[in-house]
């Protein structure tokens, strides 16, 4: 049986214990990254587990988007520094540079007066939204490190309508 995995705040626990690989995706910007915690919480349990991690690292470097007020909590400044992290740590690193995130992204007018956030102001609206507009970008872009990395690794020609998860145990 393919293990089903689920996240908790104790990290990702598998119902069958199991030994295979892992895919998993860290987006975000680096000088907000948290990594000890990524380590801690969702890539050493799933080692302990039997399984092999492979990152796909998606960060940008720079001018950093928040609306929560959070800023600064990375130990890392640069992609390097962080992938180098994760890679001494034992795991595979599968992407080899930063991403760059637009400043300035299209905003759906529907979607903006969608958010019906009243606390908010009209630039914070159209603020947070751009930052969604990102993040959806980059989960696109973690989608194709995917099959790029299960194309590289296991020379499958795989497609948005075929599926990586035969390669990938989650």
């Amino acid at each position: 049986q393919r293990p089903i995995a689920t996240v908790q705040a104790s990290g990702p626990q598998l119902l069958f214990n199991n030994t295979g690989r892992v895919f998993v995706c860290i987006t975000g910007q680096v000088q907000r990254l948290v990594p000890m915690r990524i380590k801690e919480t969702i890539l050493e349990p799933l080692r302990q587990q039997g399984y092999e991690v492979d990152i796909a690292l998606l960060v940008s470097e720079g001018r950093s988007h928040s609306t929560n007020g959070r800023e600064g909590l990375s130990m890392f400044d640069t992609y390097q520094n962080a992938s180098r992290f994760f890679s001494s740590s034992g795991f595979s690193v599968v992407t080899n540079s930063s991403i760059t995130q637009p400043d300035h992204p299209i905003v759906p007018p529907n979607y903006l007066r969608l958010m019906d956030k009243v606390k908010m102001t009209e630039s914070w609206q159209r603020a947070r939204v751009q930052n969604h507009a990102r993040q959806f970008e980059t989960l696109t872009k973690c989608y194709n490190a995917l099959l790029l990395t299960t194309q590289r690794r296991y020379n499958a020609n795989i497609s948005f309508e075929s599926s990586p998860t035969k390669y990938y145990d989650f």
